[in-house]
Parts: C-alpha cells; sequence; structure tokens
C-alpha cells in the first residue's frame, strides 16, 4: 500500500502488470519462506522439548508428537496462501488502479481514504480475532486451574480399585452375580490392611447417566425425564470411598433382593427434585412401567462429577442386590500402599472362579490422573498460545495505528497550524484506536462463542458462555489497543506543523 505511487510510476515508464506483480510476490516469498523455515526449527524444537518435558506425567502410548511430512506440507500450504494473500492482492489493486490519478493524488486523496479503510479493517479484524483465540485461552487455562485443584470429596489416594466382569455363561441370572459379589466383597474385606470394601458398577466420581422418575410424572419420551447419574453399590461403599451421610442410613446386608426397594441420593439430587426433604420419597430409574419403586432412605454428601468439569449433579444410588450387573468395579480402602493388595485380591477373586480375571487395576487417584491429563498438558500450551496471541496482537496494532498515523501527517500538520493542540491530537488519534478496537471486540464476541463450543470438550468446570472471561478478555484487549495507539499518538503530537505540512 505504502508503494502504490512506486508502482504507479514503474506503470507509467512501460512496465507491465505481471511484472510488477511477480517483482511484489517475489520480495514477499523470500520473507514467508525464511519465516517457515524458522518456524519449522522452533516446531522441532518445541516438540523436542515438549515430549521430553511430559515423561513425568506419563502420558499415554499412543502420544507422540513431532514434525513429518504432513505437518511439513500444512505448513507449506499456509506459506503459500499467506504469501498469495499478502502480497498477490495489494500487487493486484496497486497495479490495477488509474495510474494518472494515482501520481496526481500525493498521498491526500482517494489513496489516502483506501488506506484509511484498509487500516481500520486490519485493525478490527486483527482484534476480533485476538479476542476469539484470547477467549478459548482464558477458558483452557481456567480449566488447568480447576483440574489442578479439583477435589472429588472423597477419598482417592488410598483406594485400591480393579474391574470384574463374570461371564453370561457361567452367570446367567442374577441370583448368581448376587452371590458372587456378596462371597467376593466378605473375602475382601477380611484382607490384611483393608478398612473397607465394596463393589459398585461405577467407579466414583465416574458415573453412568440415566433417566429417573418421581412420583406423578408422566412422559410420552424418556428423553423429556429428568437425568441423573446412577450407581449400584454394595454395603461398604461409602465407607470405602469416604462418603459421609447426610440423613437417613446407608445400605446394609439386609437390604437383599427380596427385601423392600430402597435408594440413597445426593443432596443436590434432594436440592433439585425434594426441597422439602426427601427421605421417604419414591423414585425409580425409567425403564419401563414394571420398574419397581424406590423408597429413599438416605441422603449423602455430594460428590462433584468428573464427566461434567467439576459440576454438582443429582446422584441415585441402588443396592447391588437389587440391581445386580454382570460388570463391577472392586473398591478397597487400605492402609498403606494401596497397591499392595493386588495379589490378594486377585486370589479372593480366583478363589471363587479360577477362570475369572481380575483387569483395570489402579488406584482412583491414577484414574484421576489419566482423566485430567490431557487438560493439564495441552492446556498448558494454550496457555502459551494465549500469550503469543496478546503478543501478535499487540505488535499488529501497534504496527497498523503507527502506519496510520504516519499517513496523517500532512492532515495533523494542518490541524495543528490551525490552532489544534498536542493534547487536541492525541486525543483524536487515541479515540480512533480505541473506536476501532471496541468494533474488533464486539465482532470478537462472536467469533469467541463460536470458537468455544467447537473446544468446550477442552474445557473443565467452565461453560462456553463464561461472561467474566468475555469481559475480562475484552477490557484488557482495550487496553491493548490503547496502549498500542499511545506511541504513535504521543510521536503525532510532537509534530512540527511547518514540517508536517511539508511531508508528501
Amino acid at each position: 500500500v505504502d508503494r502504490t505511487r512506486e508502482v504507479a510510476v514503474r506503470t507509467a515508464l512501460g512496465a507491465r502488470r505481471g511484472q510488477v506483480v511477480r517483482q511484489t510476490l517475489l520480495e514477499v516469498l523470500v520473507l514467508a519462506v525464511a519465516g517457515a523455515l524458522l518456524g519449522v526449527g522452533i516446531a522441532e524444537m518445541a516438540t523436542r522439548i515438549f515430549m521430553r518435558g511430559i515423561v513425568e506425567t506419563s502420558p499415554p502410548f499412543w502420544i507422540d508428537v513431532r514434525v513429518d511430512g504432513t505437518v511439513l506440507l500444512f505448513v507449506t500450504a499456509v506459506t503459500a496462501l499467506a504469501t498469495l494473500v499478502a502480497g498477490l492482492v495489494p500487487a493486484l489493486r496497486a497495479s490495477g488502479g488509474d495510474v494518472q490519478a494515482l501520481l496526481n493524488d500525493e498521498g491526500r486523496g482517494m489513496t489516502s481514504l483506501r488506506i484509511g479503510r484498509l487500516s481500520r479493517a486490519l485493525v478490527i479484524g486483527e482484534m476480533a480475532l485476538s479476542f476469539a483465540l484470547l477467549v478459548v485461552s482464558v477458558l483452557v487455562i481456567r480449566s488447568i486451574v480447576n483440574v489442578t485443584h479439583f477435589d472429588p470429596g472423597i477419598a482417592t489416594r488410598d483406594v485400591f480399585s480393579a474391574r470384574v466382569t463374570l461371564p453370561v455363561a457361567e452367570y446367567p441370572d442374577a441370583a448368581s452375580r448376587i452371590r458372587f459379589t456378596d462371597a467376593v466383597v466378605a473375602r475382601l474385606q477380611a484382607l490384611p490392611g483393608v478398612t473397607a470394601a465394596a463393589a459398585a458398577t461405577s467407579r466414583p466420581p465416574q458415573a453412568v447417566e440415566t433417566s429417573v422418575v418421581l412420583p406423578g410424572q408422566t412422559f410420552d419420551d424418556e428423553r423429556d425425564y429428568p437425568q441423573s447419574k446412577l450407581t449400584a453399590v454394595t454395603p461398604g461403599f461409602f465407607e470405602a470411598i469416604g462418603v459421609a451421610p447426610r440423613q437417613g442410613r446407608t445400605f446394609t446386608a439386609a437390604d437383599g433382593p427380596d427385601a423392600p426397594k430402597v435408594a440413597v441420593v445426593n443432596e443436590e439430587f434432594q436440592r433439585r427434585f425434594y426441597p422439602g426433604g426427601a427421605l421417604g420419597q419414591q423414585v425409580r430409574t425409567y425403564s419401563g412401567d414394571a420398574a419397581a419403586w424406590h423408597t429413599i432412605v438416605g441422603i449423602v454428601q455430594d460428590v462433584p462429577d468428573f464427566d461434567f468439569g467439576h459440576s454438582l449433579v443429582q446422584h441415585v444410588y441402588l443396592p447391588l442386590s437389587q440391581r445386580p450387573n454382570a460388570g463391577v468395579n472392586l473398591l478397597l480402602r487400605v492402609q498403606g500402599d494401596p497397591l499392595a493388595v493386588t495379589a490378594g485380591v486377585r486370589a479372593a477373586v480366583t478363589a471363587l472362579d479360577r477362570n475369572l480375571p481380575i483387569y483395570d487395576v489402579q488406584t482412583l487417584q491414577k484414574m484421576l490422573d489419566d482423566g485430567t491429563w490431557g487438560w493439564r498438558v495441552f492446556g498448558t500450551l494454550f496457555t502459551a498460545f494465549g500469550v503469543a496471541a496478546l503478543f501478535l496482537a499487540t505488535v499488529g496494532l501497534y504496527g497498523v495505528m503507527a502506519f496510520s498515523v504516519s499517513r496523517r501527517t500532512g492532515e495533523i500538520g494542518l490541524r495543528m497550524a490551525i490552532g489544534a493542540g498536542a493534547g487536541d491530537v492525541l486525543l483524536m488519534v487515541l479515540r480512533q484506536g480505541a473506536r476501532q478496537a471496541a468494533v474488533g471486540v464486539v465482532i470478537g464476541v462472536g467469533l469467541a462463542v463460536l470458537l468455544a463450543n467447537a473446544m468446550r470438550l477442552m474445557f473443565f468446570g467452565v461453560t462456553p458462555y463464561d461472561v467474566p472471561t468475555f469481559a475480562g478478555v475484552g477490557l484488557m484487549l482495550l487496553a491493548t489497543g490503547v496502549l498500542a495507539t499511545v506511541v504513535p499518538a504521543r510521536r503525532a503530537a510532537r509534530v512540527d506543523p511547518s514540517e508536517a505540512l511539508r511531508t508528501p
């Protein structure tokens, strides 16, 4: 853009449009190739540092980040696109204009008008894109903080867990499954160092989701019923994971398959469905009209749901003897190293069925660590991306604003010559920069909503529409836009009117 008149002179002297475009493209290509090569070098170094840095976090076996042919092809394509946009489009515009008009323009006519519009478009576009990137980066950073400080409210470090699946051929009915579960839990309870043992269909804080039915509710579609987490457990489950009862009781051996159907719910379930008190009320899970009603006999503390990112959700617990399942998780509260009881647990299971293995052996803490690995590691990268986005936004804003002000040197000199003070000029430039930044932020809100929705699986404990994050990023970018305008504005305010009026 700054070389528009130069291009006009070359064209007037006989240069063909293709020659002008080719020269401009070549100049931009040199810069682009140099930048791409430097970027590949940085990426190669950064991926090596990244892979060494995550060794201590026990990454999944499939994590192998490296610069390969596909990545290089992608970088080449992006570089080529950037070269075309940055070189070809301006060259075509500059070489396709009215040569006579451009030569007579002297930087104060239509060219200045076009430059002003282009500068404003660049500032607004950069602010909008930066806003969207920064919002997502901040949401991921907050997710990292939430993951780091995630407290499920249960015992995790001293709880051993393993999974057992009962073959349908050997355990075809509910009675056989109940007999095995009761027998193995009794054996586990007798192991040295075990203070509590239980079996459950899910390992906390994870659980399956189901529809629940309350008395008087009728819906045509199961999806219209309220949702709740559901776990079937044996007596001793709440003691094994350290969940305290708040009201009523938990399950006992008397809650067998032929006993009255009972349920235990958490405090969030009571707050949502029975704010006046849930004890004695009824609930059933949606499985047809034949499903039995369960009377709520106890209220236990809330456990933040891992799947929902540290949020409190309603939870229904049923006796495993009244809701038997072929796949169960064995949970043991252990004094000392939880994994030290692995051999004893395996022996207890094989004593009942020599062909039945245990698998997925780990502590609850290890399960939590594995589940949050992606947030902790890749979230850190987003922190770096957010800082980079802010840096690029600041540099880009400063460059565009400085260029825009430099093109208005003659106008500023004229204003000062007819009485405008340095403060007036400073305020005028700052107001222009702030206005463009504000428009960019407004557009960026829409982009940020779309991008945050697309990235919502990366969030933990935050929503894609987090108002404090949007407001904070908006204020930060507005401040950045104003600061990026201060230097060129102060420079403009110190312009000597007599020198400025002689500037072409």
